[in-house]
Protein backbone atom coordinates (compact mmCIF):
# COMPACT_ATOMS: atom_id res chain seq x y z
CA UNK A 1 0.00 0.00 0.00
CA UNK A 2 1.55 3.30 -1.01
CA UNK A 3 1.31 6.50 0.75
CA UNK A 4 -1.44 7.68 -1.33
CA UNK A 5 -3.75 4.73 -0.72
CA UNK A 6 -2.86 4.65 2.69
CA UNK A 7 -3.78 7.94 3.21
CA UNK A 8 -7.11 7.31 1.83
CA UNK A 9 -7.71 4.55 3.93
CA UNK A 10 -6.81 6.39 7.15
CA UNK A 11 -9.49 8.67 6.36
CA UNK A 12 -12.35 6.49 5.24
CA UNK A 13 -11.41 4.65 8.75
CA UNK A 14 -12.05 7.94 10.56
CA UNK A 15 -15.24 8.77 9.13
CA UNK A 16 -16.51 5.84 9.64
CA UNK A 17 -15.51 5.81 13.23
CA UNK A 18 -17.10 9.16 13.57
CA UNK A 19 -20.08 8.01 12.55
CA UNK A 20 -20.58 5.30 14.55
CA UNK A 21 -19.79 7.64 17.66
CA UNK A 22 -22.76 9.65 16.72
CA UNK A 23 -24.96 6.59 16.43
CA UNK A 24 -23.86 5.78 20.27
CA UNK A 25 -24.46 8.90 21.05
CA UNK A 26 -28.01 9.68 19.87
CA UNK A 27 -30.45 9.82 22.61
CA UNK A 28 -32.60 6.63 23.46
CA UNK A 29 -36.17 6.61 23.32
CA UNK A 30 -37.67 8.36 26.41
CA UNK A 31 -38.90 6.41 29.29
CA UNK A 32 -42.46 7.51 30.25
CA UNK A 33 -42.36 8.94 34.29
CA UNK A 34 -45.60 8.88 36.32
CA UNK A 35 -47.42 11.24 37.49
CA UNK A 36 -47.57 12.75 40.92
CA UNK A 37 -50.33 11.67 43.14
CA UNK A 38 -52.59 15.32 42.87
CA UNK A 39 -53.78 15.15 45.94
CA UNK A 40 -53.27 13.80 49.71
CA UNK A 41 -54.92 14.24 53.11
CA UNK A 42 -54.02 13.44 56.72
CA UNK A 43 -55.97 12.21 59.43
CA UNK A 44 -55.40 11.58 63.30
CA UNK A 45 -56.29 9.47 65.83
CA UNK A 46 -54.98 9.05 69.08
CA UNK A 47 -52.81 5.86 68.42
CA UNK A 48 -51.69 6.62 64.30
CA UNK A 49 -52.03 9.32 61.37
CA UNK A 50 -53.30 8.14 58.71
CA UNK A 51 -51.99 9.42 55.26
CA UNK A 52 -54.30 9.16 51.97
CA UNK A 53 -53.72 10.45 48.53
CA UNK A 54 -55.47 10.20 45.26
CA UNK A 55 -54.51 7.45 42.29
CA UNK A 56 -51.97 8.19 39.38
CA UNK A 57 -53.38 6.34 36.05
CA UNK A 58 -51.06 7.86 33.76
CA UNK A 59 -47.57 9.45 32.89
CA UNK A 60 -46.52 12.78 32.46
CA UNK A 61 -46.90 12.42 28.75
CA UNK A 62 -50.16 11.40 29.21
CA UNK A 63 -49.88 8.17 28.10
CA UNK A 64 -51.43 5.48 30.50
CA UNK A 65 -49.28 4.38 33.28
CA UNK A 66 -49.52 0.23 32.74
CA UNK A 67 -46.43 -0.83 34.76
CA UNK A 68 -47.52 1.15 38.14
CA UNK A 69 -45.33 -0.42 41.00
CA UNK A 70 -46.77 1.01 43.84
CA UNK A 71 -46.35 4.51 45.90
CA UNK A 72 -43.53 5.69 48.35
CA UNK A 73 -44.40 7.77 51.22
CA UNK A 74 -42.33 10.78 52.35
CA UNK A 75 -42.25 12.30 56.06
CA UNK A 76 -40.28 15.41 57.42
CA UNK A 77 -40.80 17.44 60.81
CA UNK A 78 -39.65 20.66 59.09
CA UNK A 79 -41.19 21.03 55.23
CA UNK A 80 -37.89 22.84 54.20
CA UNK A 81 -35.59 19.98 55.07
CA UNK A 82 -35.40 16.91 53.01
CA UNK A 83 -38.40 14.90 53.35
CA UNK A 84 -37.15 10.92 54.00
CA UNK A 85 -38.66 7.61 53.09
CA UNK A 86 -40.90 5.48 55.75
CA UNK A 87 -43.32 3.95 53.73
CA UNK A 88 -43.52 1.22 50.35
CA UNK A 89 -47.00 0.45 49.62
CA UNK A 90 -48.29 -1.85 46.88
CA UNK A 91 -50.28 -0.37 43.77
CA UNK A 92 -54.22 -0.71 44.91
CA UNK A 93 -53.26 0.77 48.41
CA UNK A 94 -53.94 4.56 48.24
CA UNK A 95 -53.19 5.42 52.09
CA UNK A 96 -51.00 4.20 54.77
CA UNK A 97 -51.19 4.18 58.77
CA UNK A 98 -48.29 5.83 60.84
CA UNK A 99 -48.23 4.51 63.88
CA UNK A 100 -44.22 5.15 64.90
CA UNK A 101 -45.38 8.67 66.26
CA UNK A 102 -45.49 9.97 69.51
CA UNK A 103 -47.52 12.48 71.44
CA UNK A 104 -46.53 15.77 70.34
CA UNK A 105 -44.58 15.29 67.15
CA UNK A 106 -45.52 17.30 64.65
CA UNK A 107 -45.07 15.77 60.58
CA UNK A 108 -45.54 16.75 56.90
CA UNK A 109 -46.25 13.88 54.84
CA UNK A 110 -45.83 13.67 50.97
CA UNK A 111 -46.40 10.94 48.32
CA UNK A 112 -44.56 9.38 44.89
CA UNK A 113 -45.80 6.92 42.93
CA UNK A 114 -43.25 4.74 41.30
CA UNK A 115 -43.62 2.40 38.08
CA UNK A 116 -42.01 -1.02 37.22
CA UNK A 117 -38.54 0.04 36.34
CA UNK A 118 -37.85 1.94 39.91
CA UNK A 119 -38.90 5.27 37.75
CA UNK A 120 -40.52 7.55 40.78
CA UNK A 121 -42.29 10.59 39.83
CA UNK A 122 -42.62 14.10 41.25
CA UNK A 123 -44.17 14.51 45.09
CA UNK A 124 -47.62 15.13 45.44
CA UNK A 125 -48.65 18.65 47.39
CA UNK A 126 -47.59 18.45 50.99
CA UNK A 127 -49.86 17.28 53.14
CA UNK A 128 -50.48 20.13 56.14
CA UNK A 129 -49.00 19.56 59.84
CA UNK A 130 -50.15 16.53 61.53
CA UNK A 131 -49.88 14.87 64.99
CA UNK A 132 -52.27 12.77 67.11
CA UNK A 133 -55.31 13.54 68.67
CA UNK A 134 -55.08 14.71 72.08
CA UNK A 135 -57.63 13.53 75.30
CA UNK A 136 -58.46 16.01 77.46
CA UNK A 137 -59.34 15.25 80.74
CA UNK A 138 -63.29 15.90 82.08
CA UNK A 139 -61.61 17.09 85.07
CA UNK A 140 -59.24 19.88 83.80
CA UNK A 141 -61.59 21.25 81.09
CA UNK A 142 -62.29 24.88 81.16
CA UNK A 143 -65.10 26.54 82.92
CA UNK A 144 -67.57 29.29 80.77
CA UNK A 145 -65.09 32.39 80.75
CA UNK A 146 -62.37 30.51 81.39
CA UNK A 147 -59.79 28.72 79.04
CA UNK A 148 -57.60 25.68 79.56
CA UNK A 149 -54.22 26.19 77.44
CA UNK A 150 -52.54 23.32 76.24
CA UNK A 151 -49.42 21.75 74.22
CA UNK A 152 -49.86 19.22 70.82
CA UNK A 153 -48.33 16.89 73.32
CA UNK A 154 -51.66 17.30 75.84
CA UNK A 155 -50.10 18.50 78.49
CA UNK A 156 -51.53 21.29 80.05
CA UNK A 157 -49.53 24.54 80.48
CA UNK A 158 -49.98 26.97 83.50
CA UNK A 159 -52.37 30.18 82.19
CA UNK A 160 -49.10 32.53 83.22
CA UNK A 161 -47.32 30.71 80.65
CA UNK A 162 -46.57 33.19 77.59
CA UNK A 163 -46.07 30.25 75.01
CA UNK A 164 -48.77 27.24 74.14
CA UNK A 165 -49.48 25.50 71.28
CA UNK A 166 -53.25 25.89 71.41
CA UNK A 167 -56.37 26.33 73.26
CA UNK A 168 -59.79 24.88 74.54
CA UNK A 169 -62.78 27.31 75.59
CA UNK A 170 -66.26 26.55 76.30
CA UNK A 171 -69.54 27.62 74.70
CA UNK A 172 -72.87 27.48 74.51
CA UNK A 173 -72.52 25.17 71.56
CA UNK A 174 -69.68 23.28 73.17
CA UNK A 175 -65.70 23.15 72.87
CA UNK A 176 -63.75 25.63 71.05
CA UNK A 177 -60.07 24.32 70.23
CA UNK A 178 -57.51 27.08 68.30
CA UNK A 179 -54.14 27.63 67.80
CA UNK A 180 -52.75 30.27 70.14
CA UNK A 181 -50.64 31.49 67.21
CA UNK A 182 -51.69 35.22 66.16
CA UNK A 183 -52.05 34.89 62.11
CA UNK A 184 -50.02 38.38 62.30
CA UNK A 185 -46.76 37.37 63.51
CA UNK A 186 -46.77 34.30 64.99
CA UNK A 187 -46.96 35.03 68.77
CA UNK A 188 -48.16 32.35 71.30
CA UNK A 189 -48.99 34.88 74.16
CA UNK A 190 -52.75 35.04 73.62
CA UNK A 191 -54.60 35.77 76.38
CA UNK A 192 -58.47 35.54 76.62
CA UNK A 193 -60.28 38.58 78.12
CA UNK A 194 -64.20 39.02 78.45
CA UNK A 195 -64.69 36.31 75.71
CA UNK A 196 -61.93 37.74 72.94
CA UNK A 197 -58.87 36.75 72.51
CA UNK A 198 -56.00 39.41 72.39
CA UNK A 199 -52.64 39.06 71.14
CA UNK A 200 -50.19 41.10 73.58
CA UNK A 201 -47.49 41.45 71.27
CA UNK A 202 -49.12 43.90 68.84
CA UNK A 203 -52.94 43.64 69.83
CA UNK A 204 -54.88 42.06 67.39
CA UNK A 205 -58.47 40.18 68.59
CA UNK A 206 -60.18 37.53 68.05
CA UNK A 207 -63.21 36.27 69.02
CA UNK A 208 -63.94 33.11 70.67
CA UNK A 209 -64.54 31.47 68.03
CA UNK A 210 -61.44 32.86 66.40
CA UNK A 211 -62.38 35.48 63.89
CA UNK A 212 -60.56 38.27 63.33
CA UNK A 213 -62.15 41.39 65.12
CA UNK A 214 -59.11 43.62 65.55
CA UNK A 215 -56.05 44.71 63.35
CA UNK A 216 -53.21 44.33 62.46
CA UNK A 217 -54.14 40.62 61.82
CA UNK A 218 -55.98 39.65 58.56
CA UNK A 219 -56.65 36.19 59.13
CA UNK A 220 -58.63 33.73 61.31
CA UNK A 221 -56.71 31.74 64.19
CA UNK A 222 -56.85 27.83 63.10
CA UNK A 223 -59.45 25.96 64.67
CA UNK A 224 -59.22 22.40 65.31
CA UNK A 225 -61.95 19.73 66.12
CA UNK A 226 -63.13 19.58 69.57
CA UNK A 227 -65.39 16.43 70.33
CA UNK A 228 -66.86 15.14 73.99
CA UNK A 229 -66.85 11.98 74.35
CA UNK A 230 -69.44 9.56 77.10
CA UNK A 231 -66.93 10.13 79.68
CA UNK A 232 -67.14 14.00 79.74
CA UNK A 233 -63.50 13.80 78.39
CA UNK A 234 -62.72 15.98 75.09
CA UNK A 235 -60.82 14.88 72.03
CA UNK A 236 -58.83 17.55 70.07
CA UNK A 237 -57.90 16.67 66.71
CA UNK A 238 -55.67 18.41 64.20
CA UNK A 239 -57.02 16.40 60.95
CA UNK A 240 -57.14 17.87 56.85
CA UNK A 241 -60.19 17.50 55.02
CA UNK A 242 -60.37 13.86 53.84
CA UNK A 243 -59.86 13.17 50.29
CA UNK A 244 -63.73 13.82 48.17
Amino acid sequence: MNRREFLAFAASLATSSLIASCSDDAPSQSVPVPKAPERISVQDSLNDVLARWSAVTTNVDGSPLADLAGYRVYRARIPSRPFQLVAAVPPNALEWRDGSLRPGDIFYYKVKAVNAKGIESDFSPESQAISLSIRVASEVLPAFGAALFLNRNGDVVPPSASRSDLTLTRSADGFIALSRFCTHAGCSNMRFENQVWVCQCHGSQFSQQGRVLGSPAQTDLERYRATLQPDGSVIISFSSSPLQ
